[in-house]
């Protein structure tokens, strides 16, 4: 029972960086999220270049516990050592690493490198959906016609806004809803949400029509 409380709190150790890490990325990265396997893979990577980066510190920690596995004479300040590391290399790295690398990676320049070799992002997404409406696209506006109804529904897509994703339904909201027949925003608007199954086709504008450039873009 003993060595499989251990194994669990290696396991957990040696792991837990890598999911925060992969996390991260995923939520900081704009496509759409992995399958379960490719996430496994992503995890096992994370993990073992945290702890690369984490070694040179790991290993004196290591020597010390060995040389005292009994946890018998190790001082207040050796503890403190393993807390630092603990919350530097097991939470602070890892979530740095994986933030830091999804921002970097929806970068032009990288994205222009990567689609040179069939990585890019456009790559990477299964639908025209997925790319068109990713997160962090720029800020537009939509005109969203919806099955049965013939009157389209018109709003501001924004930072507020959203939509589902690969693999999950493909709802929309937008976080100001316009006019019928205009595009001036509704008074005290705080959204409208479009069932995934009510969409026909979106049309979609970087500024709204009857509106000037800069004001067009306000959020």
């Amino acid at each position: 029972m003993e060595t499989a409380r251990e194994t669990l709190v290696v396991l957990a150790l040696l792991l837990l960086p890598g999911y925060l890490a992969a996390e991260a990325f995923v939520r900081n990265n704009p496509y759409a999220e992995p399958s379960e396997l490719r996430f496994v893979l992503q995890l096992t990577v994370w993990s073992a270049l945290v702890h690369l980066i984490a070694l040179p510190v790991t290993i004196p920690l290591i020597e010390v516990i060995r040389r005292d596995p009994g946890f018998e004479i190790l001082t207040t300040s050796f503890w403190f050592a393993v807390s630092i590391w603990f919350v530097l290399f097991l939470i602070v790295v890892p979530l740095g690493l994986g933030v830091g690398l999804g921002g970097l990676m929806a970068t032009r320049p990288l994205q222009r490198l990567l689609s040179r070799y069939g990585m890019g992002l456009r790559d990477q997404l299964p639908t025209a959906w997925d790319w068109t409406l990713r997160p962090r696209r720029a800020g537009g506006w939509l005109r969203v016609y919806l099955k049965n109804y013939d009157e389209p529904v018109s709003g501001r897509f924004g930072r507020e806004s959203f939509v589902g994703l690969s693999p999950h339904s493909d709802d929309i909201f937008l976080e100001r809803l316009t006019k019928r027949g205009s595009w001036d925003l509704v008074p005290d608007s705080a959204g409208v949400w479009i069932a995934a199954d009510q969409v026909d086709f979106v049309e979609f504008y970087d500024e709204a029509p009857s509106s000037g450039g800069s004001n067009a873009r306000s959020t």
